[in-house]
């Protein structure tokens, strides 16, 4: 929880900056978005989490690039969204499934998915359709061929 809280206050730093670098009065600024002037304070200053489409439109008013508004993955704060790599899980020794068709070992399960349409903590999303595609040959199937 405290993180995210740290990222709201990075964003919305970001955020109060580009407004003030374009000139642009919070007041004013909230009318173009569509918001009160006490949400944009509140996500200026951190405490309400700025809403992914909010985001683009601040991006697109200002004339600046959305990834300007978001702390860099290298950056020395201590925001931390990422996982550390030694935190991931270690993938397993799963035999190559071979092509049936080419026999090439090239073959990629590919998932379709679903998401709750929210980017970011929180954001779930489910397998709606699998399968496996050779990148060789192209040919889809749905099922391991058995060898």
């Amino acid at each position: 929880m405290e993180q995210k809280m740290e990222l709201n206050v990075e964003i919305g730093k970001r955020v109060r900056q580009a407004r003030k670098d374009a000139g642009v009065n919070q007041t004013r600024f909230a009318m173009v978005l569509g918001l009160s002037r006490g949400s944009l304070s509140n996500i200026e200053s951190g405490r309400q989490a700025l809403q992914y489409e909010h985001l683009y439109k601040i991006a697109e008013v200002l004339g600046v690039n959305v990834y300007d508004l978001l702390p860099p993955l290298n950056s020395d704060s201590s925001v931390d969204i990422f996982k550390p790599i030694e935190q991931l899980p270690r993938p397993t020794k799963e035999k190559p499934i071979k092509c049936p068709v080419c026999r090439s070992k090239d073959v990629a399960l590919i998932e379709l998915r679903e998401g709750n349409g929210v980017l970011g903590p929180g954001f779930s999303s489910w397998v709606t359709d699998s399968y496996y595609s050779c990148h060789s040959c192209g040919v889809r199937f749905d099922k391991i061929p058995k060898p």
